[in-house]
């Protein structure tokens, strides 16, 4: 977390450069350097583990219910009584407002000010003194209005230095996006920075929520789920949506997917999507509300982040898609290797023709080593 000083300022000149009136405010912005992590390691609950969630977590309280009995688990409000933290995917846009500022360094700054000052009022004047002498950073924002009048080497307060500020900050100021943290976030980050530790994703603790005994979601409930969204029933929408989010996450993420790349826009025009339990469903499968539906090579990254990929689950994707694919040709993930002809030309050349777009992948064959024998001991003959 870095601070940067903004002068928020309102500059007024005549049109021979004199100024008329001037108004610089200080503002510190505290700023997010480097990018928050949320990190998918696999939580292990422990017992009597305290966890707090940042902001952006949708996880149903009601739900924690079993894992705080069975692992004495406390959910704490202040991160200062946390062993465990849990984040999401949406936890860094709850955190900070993206600004666009601009910026020059503060030694130019102090050149330009030095010459501003006598045209401004005290009590502006005094303020800015009181941030400049705490500030300890290299360089200051300015709101646009402010840095292009300040750039105007014609200003007649320029006149007699020997060195033109105006000049200087034309020639060194910049425009940049910052990531600001809202103020009521600051003692959250400052903790995190004083105390550096793993933050978790929620879909870590998700996968014990809707564990075993939640609903498996196979290919039959999948055919039932599908003709569900299909019906103009809205209540059916309703009652999908409900049954995916109480469903058992992991093994049932090859069909939510599939759900997804089918049926986001009935998903997408239910007010049930915005319900909790929903929302934790989008944040274990890393969607949100703009951004439902699913591509093959979505839904393939999705099986291999969750540990769950298998021949079988591509087998069934090809079933499906394999058209898809043919006519839209490679993706990340699947490649087009064989182009074949038609049975009418197969009869005219008397053969099964197929052009091998791309090689064969040669699988690694794995040698099982046997453990040696151990030789058995001779008796000894005792004579």
């Amino acid at each position: 977390m870095k601070t940067i000083l903004k002068l928020n300022g309102d500059i007024e000149q005549y049109a021979d450069g004199t100024i008329k009136e001037s108004a610089l405010s200080p503002v510190f912005l505290n700023i997010l350097e480097e990018e928050f992590d949320v990190v998918k390691t696999p939580y292990i609950p422990k017992i009597g583990d305290k966890i707090y969630f940042l902001p952006g977590v949708n996880i149903p309280r009601v739900k924690l219910k079993k894992l705080i009995l069975d692992y004495n688990i406390k959910i704490v409000k202040n991160i200062e009584d946390s062993t465990v933290i849990f984040g999401s995917v949406y936890t860094k846009s709850k955190l900070i407002e993206r600004e666009w500022e601009y910026a020059t360094s503060l030694e130019v700054f102090k050149m330009s000010y030095a010459a501003l000052k006598p045209s401004m009022d005290v009590y502006y004047s005094s303020k800015v003194d009181t941030a400049l002498e705490f500030y300890t950073g290299d360089s200051v924002c300015l709101n646009w209005q402010s840095v292009g009048t300040l750039a105007d080497e014609t200003l007649s307060i320029y006149k007699n230095l020997t060195t033109n500020p105006g000049d200087a900050i034309k020639n060194a100021r910049s425009s940049l996006h910052l990531d600001v943290i809202k103020s009521s976030y600051i003692p959250i980050m400052q903790f995190l920075e004083d105390n550096p530790q793993v933050i978790f994703d929620d879909s870590e603790l998700i996968a014990h929520i809707n564990g075993d005994d939640a609903i498996l979601i196979n290919a039959e409930v999948y055919e039932q789920l599908c003709n569900m969204f299909k019906s103009s029933d809205t209540d059916n929408h309703v009652l999908a949506m409900e049954i995916m989010s109480n469903s058992n996450y992991k093994e049932s993420l090859l069909y939510l997917q599939l759900i997804f790349k089918e049926h986001s826009r009935r998903i997408g025009d239910s007010h049930t999507k915005n319900h909790v339990n929903f929302k934790s469903l989008l944040s274990y499968l890393g969607k949100d509300n703009y951004n439902l539906g699913s591509d093959l090579d979505t839904i393939v990254n999705s099986l291999k982040d969750k540990g769950v990929l298998t021949v079988e689950k591509l087998t069934i994707l090809m079933d499906k898609y394999h058209t898809e694919i043919s006519s839209q040709g490679n993706t990340h993930f699947f490649n087009v290797k064989n182009i074949t002809i038609s049975d009418e030309i197969a009869a005219i050349v008397n053969s099964n023709f197929v052009y091998n777009v791309k090689e064969y992948f040669i699988p690694v064959e794995i040698i099982q080593t046997e453990e040696p024998a151990i030789a058995e001991e001779t008796p000894i003959q005792w004579l």
